[in-house]
This record gives C-alpha cells, structure tokens and sequence, in this order.
C-alpha cells in the first residue's frame, strides 16, 4: 500500500508540473508552484525529484523506465534472431505504455518542443540509453570492436525510426495507429533507406571506395 501510495504521489507531481509547463511556460513553473497544483509541500517534491527538469524527463514509476524496460526486454528475449530483430522486438513490447502515457506525452512534447534548453538534455538522455541498449546486446553478440559498432549503427538507426514513429504518432494527437507506424518504419528500415520512393524509377550509383 505504501509503495502505490508513493506512486500515486509521483504521478501527481509528474501531472502537475507536465500542465503547469505546458500553460505557463518550463522557466515560468517553479518548484513551489508544481508542489502547491499537485497538493504537496515542496519538501515531498524532492523527495520524488531533484529538479524540475527531472519531472519533465521522468518515465514513470522507479525501475520501470523505458530505457530499463528496453535493456530487460532484451535480457528476457529469448534469442535466435539478429540484434536489429531483437531491438524492434523490444520497441514493440512497450509500445502499449506509451498509448497509455498519451495525455502526459502531448504534454512533454509540447513543453520540449518549446524549450531549446530541454530538446539538449532530451538528446544526451537519449544518448545514455543507447549506450546502455548497446552494452546489453554486446553480452549476446560480443564486444570485439567491429561488433560493437555494427551494433551502435543498428540501435542508433532503430532508435531513429522509432522516434520518427513516436513523433508522428504524438503530433496526430495519437489519431494515428501507433502499432501501424512502428510497422512501416521498421519495414523501411530493413528495406534499407536508399529503396526508390513513390514514382522514382533510377537513382544514381553510389561510389563506393
């Protein structure tokens, strides 16, 4: 009971500040402000998070964000298949957490979109879990040197699909079926980007040295 009661506590905080961002702007909220719109004092709000800029990027209860449940996705994979196989297997198993994170995504991703500051550590976070995704493949496949990059290559190209297939969904307001776009995505990306588009017929050869 205490353990849902501390969620419930996180996801107030978490709610709170996402809405005051988006209405009043990241640098206008304060720590106060948030605390005060979530019903707790501001000391309890730091118990849950070290900043504001934390709230933002939080992904929900502790030990089930999305990067670790991406890393234990892959430990729980029951192998046999390609890394890139693998991750898109990963990807799609919490893929209904987001659907279910839709209100408080359009929130964030309002609030990012909108703050220059916020879009960097977006990108540096995004950075560490790579990292971590790529460190737990390589207990698979091997940390010989030119594995590991062909593994950087395939969870940096992965992670950009489904991010393209995220932001879509996300800027439709989640109109779109998100399970269809993570589809089509993966579907280019093992077609291979260099595939004729629409009505193209030729493309001109690729040097290769």
């Amino acid at each position: 009971m205490r353990a849902r009661k501390r969620e419930r506590t996180r996801e107030d905080i978490r709610t709170a500040a996402l809405t005051s961002f988006a209405e009043d702007g990241f640098d206008a909220t304060t720590v106060e402000a948030i605390a005060a719109a979530a019903e707790v004092s501001p000391r309890t709000f730091f118990r849950y998070f070290a900043t504001k800029e934390d709230v933002l990027f939080d992904d929900g209860s502790e030990g089930s964000r999305r990067g670790e449940l991406v890393v234990a996705a892959l430990r729980a994979h029951r192998g046999g298949a390609t890394p890139g196989v693998m991750l898109r297997d990963a990807f799609d198993s919490i893929a209904p957490r987001y659907e279910s994170e839709l209100p408080l995504l359009l929130l964030q991703h309002r609030v990012i979109a909108s703050t220059p500051s916020l879009q960097n550590r977006a990108i540096r976070r995004r950075h560490l879990w790579e990292a971590a995704v790529v460190e737990e493949l390589s207990r698979r496949f091997g940390t010989d040197a030119d594995v590991v990059l062909s593994l950087r290559v395939t969870v940096a190209a992965t992670t950009a699909a489904l991010h393209v297939a995220l932001d879509t969904w996300v800027d439709s307001g989640g109109r779109n079926d998100l399970d269809a776009l993570l589809a089509r995505v993966w579907q280019q990306l093992i077609d291979g980007v260099d595939r004729p588009l629409g009505g193209t017929k030729s493309h001109a050869k690729a040097r290769v040295r």
